[in-house]
């Protein structure tokens, strides 16, 4: 035995010497507690136990030559390309029966992503196999084996399969392969807990790949026709026509369709996977709940759901509809419908989309009858024959008064004193009196610093308001009293503010004021940067009336509607006030913070 050979044996005990050491602190915390060095070296000592206990099989692939005896030299070589970190970059699957190294005209294989084919001059892959059937075409004659599970390596033309079993068709007895398919299946319907279900499982799917290749090299098969007829089961034909073609609903309700819209794009290209958008449930097998799901939409959903035919899917997507979103009495999807994948994300990216419908076409690739015909049976969450009732609250609804906001008790403020210049103090905190008026006199020239241009063009009109500044980018804030709301928007929109860019409403505190929110842009042809100005009305809790803009700027008309369902704002002449989101007949105003919802929902005679 050479210097070498010794030096390279030493390192093998040594590195299986510390994996020993190791174990117990993996068995106790985990890989991830363990250093970037300790867990390379478990992997180079998992794979060294791999290479030893299969010296007949594995070694071939460092040698390059067939046949059981592997020398010395060869194995020692064998271990220096583990130890060296050469082989780092292969999985421990790697390391398992050679069944397949050679050049091949065309390879199938059954990968976690569906099956694959592999033509020559293909680029470099390394993929996991999956339990499944694999086909080897050399010249005019085809090979087939069933796998259960492992690794595949491809480059130079060459292609490398490692496996954990592999049996050749000749070698698999009928009779004993139709056994053991009824065992399995004997064992998963005796199957406990959650472990024992997919140990079932996965014994299932061996079973029935054996199946399968009696199936497919049955002894009278016409060897001329095997090139243009694919024998299979139906059942698998069945999952494979539909994976291959699903037919997506539109239905969008928020944000999260239009990254769903972008995959119908060149960029991404949603129709080389079969799908095919539908507007019409009776046409369509996947739903995508793209946006939030609100008690207003829900039986609209479920009513499309009900008129699809099965089997059906349905893919949960983006944050609101999954749990519900920022706002309590938005509706969970998952109460409604049966969820098949669960999309999170606010709103998910195209490629997470893509890969939700790569887990559901997987998902549909292992159904089987039973299984569609169980889930055909099972009772829904909820149909259209039921109908909602709101359930009584835990709560007495009794709120914490030292929790609730105890406006100030003052007399009338005279305008000019009130709406005159910015103060430090939030608006709706601020005591007008004498005191207040004089400090803001003493501090009328810092004062003048922060107020805005438009501010400064009020006050020389005599425009009643208040200047709080300007936000994180620089756009002036105003605050205008609700009474004169009215009359300055309109002033406004003559003095240029004709686009409304958006308007919102939020509750200042729990028992406090309510404020509602407007932006507005100056639009001018030939400026690159328009003006802007954000106003701030407040309103009473007790009695939020606030005159609408309606008739100003048309474009908030659903905004100020929303503002009225969820926090109770009541804007006067609005052509069509009343409840966007929530059913008219809820009870209550969903955002204000001392708002307590009931406990969800009840549904009459859900199950």
């Amino acid at each position: 035995m050479s210097q070498e050979h010794y030096e390279t044996a030493q390192q093998v005990k040594q590195t299986l010497q510390r994996y020993k050491e190791l174990q117990d602190i993996i068995a106790i915390l985990g890989l991830d507690e363990l250093s970037e060095e300790d867990r390379l070296t478990v992997a180079r000592a998992r794979k060294i136990e791999r290479f030893l206990s299969q010296p007949f099989f594995v070694a071939e692939v460092f040698t390059g030559s067939p046949g059981k005896y592997v020398g010395l030299a060869e194995t020692i070589r064998g271990f220096q390309l583990i130890l060296s970190g050469e082989l780092d970059g292969l999985p421990e699957q790697a390391f398992y029966l050679v069944v397949w190294d050679s050049e091949v005209k065309e390879i199938i294989l059954s990968t976690n992503s569906g099956q694959i084919g592999v033509l020559p001059n293909h680029a470099p892959i390394a993929t996991a196999i999956d339990i499944g059937i694999l086909r080897i075409r050399l010249n005019d004659q085809w090979l087939t084996m069933a796998l259960m599970g492992g690794f595949a390596r491809i480059g130079n033309n060459e292609i490398t399969v490692l496996v954990n079993d592999a049996e050749k068709s000749g070698d698999i007895d009928p009779q004993e392969a139709q056994q053991t398919l009824e065992i399995a299946e004997a064992a998963l319907r005796k199957a406990e807990g959650k472990r024992q279900t997919i140990e079932a499982n996965l014994a299932l799917r061996r079973a029935r790949t054996r199946i399968v290749m009696n199936s497919i090299e049955f002894p009278l098969f016409d060897r001329t026709t095997q090139n243009s007829v694919i024998s299979t089961t139906l059942n698998d034909l069945s999952n494979w026509s539909r994976l291959s073609s699903l037919w997506p609903l539109l239905y969008g309700t928020s944000c999260c369709f239009i990254e769903f819209a972008s995959l119908i794009g060149s960029r991404f290209d949603f129709d080389r996977y079969g799908l095919v958008p539908r507007s019409s449930p009776r046409q369509a097998d996947l739903i995508l709940t793209a946006g939030t799901v609100t008690m207003k939409m829900a039986p609209s959903l479920v009513r499309l759901y009900e008129q699809m035919p099965e089997p059906k899917y349905v893919i949960a997507m983006g944050a609101c509809t999954i749990t519900g979103g920022c706002s309590v009495p938005i509706l969970i999807a998952l109460f409604l419908i049966p969820v098949d994948v669960y999309l999170p994300g606010c709103p998910p990216k195209p490629e997470a989309i893509i890969d939700a419908i790569t887990k559901l076409r997987k998902k549909i690739s292992r159904e089987i009858y039973p299984d569609r015909i169980m889930s055909q049976r099972e009772n829904r969450c909820f149909t259209t024959n039921h109908k909602f009732q709101v359930g009584h609250s835990i709560h007495t609804g009794n709120y914490d008064q030292g929790f609730l906001y105890q406006p100030p008790s003052t007399s009338e403020i005279p305008p000019e004193t009130f709406f005159k210049y910015k103060s430090s103090v939030s608006s709706h905190e601020l005591k007008f009196h004498r005191k207040s008026e004089i400090l803001i006199q003493k501090n009328a020239g810092e004062i003048k610093k922060m107020q805005g241009h438009l501010s400064a063009w009020l006050v020389k009109h005599g425009l009643i308001h208040r200047s709080l500044g300007f936000d994180y980018q620089g756009i002036e804030t105003l605050q205008i009293k609700p009474g004169d709301w009215h009359s300055i928007a309109v002033i406004l929109y003559v003095y240029g503010y004709n686009y409304l860019r958006s308007q919102c409403a939020y509750d200042v505190a729990p028992g406090g004021l309510l404020a509602s929110v407007y932006h507005l842009t100056r639009i001018e042809y030939g400026v690159d940067q328009p003006e802007e100005v954000c106003i701030k009305v407040f309103a009473s809790r007790r009695d939020p009336r606030i005159p609408s803009v309606f008739w100003v700027w048309k474009s908030v008309d659903f905004q100020e509607r929303e503002s009225y369902d969820m926090l109770g704002i009541s804007y006067d002449n609005h052509p069509r006030l009343k409840r966007i989101l929530m059913p008219e007949s809820w009870i209550g105003w969903p955002l204000r913070k001392d708002y307590i919802a009931p406990n969800f929902y009840e549904i009459q005679d859900a199950h």
